[in-house]
This record gives C-alpha cells, structure tokens and sequence, in this order.
C-alpha cells in the first residue's frame, strides 16, 4: 500500500502513506505469531534471540564495513548483501558470546536472592 501511495504520486503525510501501512503489516505479523511458531526454522528463532544484539551493534559495524565495501568496486545490491550478512554475523557471535552469557549470570544471582529471602 505504501509503495503504491508513492509509486502513484499521492501527497499524503507520512503516518498515512507509511505509518498506517506498517501497523497493517505489523499487526498481521502478530496475529500470525502462533501459527507460524511451529513451523519457524531454529534459524529464524535464533535470529530473533539476536535482534537486540544487532540493534545494538549494526551501526559499529556499518561504520567498520561501509568504507571498506565502498572502496570495491561492486555493484550497490551486492555491497548491502555484504553489509548486512556483516551485520548479522556480529550480531550472532555477540548474542552467542557476550549477551547470552550475561543473561545467564543475572538469571542466576536473580534466583540466588529469591532464594534467601
């Protein structure tokens, strides 16, 4: 809908050429969570557990690769691939190394002081 708006010209404001598109989309998205959880690839779940690590960590590594992937000479769609897989992959190895561990011990000392009192 929202390509559409923009594609014929429309001069809408933004929260209705864009905005309520997305709450569309988003809100379909939900109502299909359940459905959709179990056939999810263990891929798709482990993506998700790093959504907040890539959050975090894609503009470092959008400041880091940019330069370098601008200094080749590639095409643009082939230079957002490889930006992007960048991205995911550091988001992963600190979801995996740095996030989950963490996670763990706060888990852990939360339990210890239910536990005492």
């Amino acid at each position: 809908m929202s390509m559409l708006v923009m594609v014929l010209g429309f001069n809408l404001p933004r929260t209705l050429a864009q905005g309520i598109p997305a709450l569309i989309l988003v809100a379909g998205c939900i109502s299909l969570e359940s459905y959709f959880r179990l056939f999810a690839p263990r891929l798709l779940a482990r993506l998700g557990d790093a959504s907040y690590s890539l959050y975090l960590k894609h503009p470092i590594v959008l400041l880091a690769t940019a330069p370098v992937v601008a200094s080749v000479s590639v095409s643009p769609w082939l230079a957002g691939m490889v930006i992007v897989t960048a991205c995911i992959a550091v988001s992963l190895a600190n979801y995996s190394f740095v996030e989950k561990p963490i996670l763990a011990i706060s888990r852990m000392s939360l339990s210890a002081r239910h536990v005492k009192a």
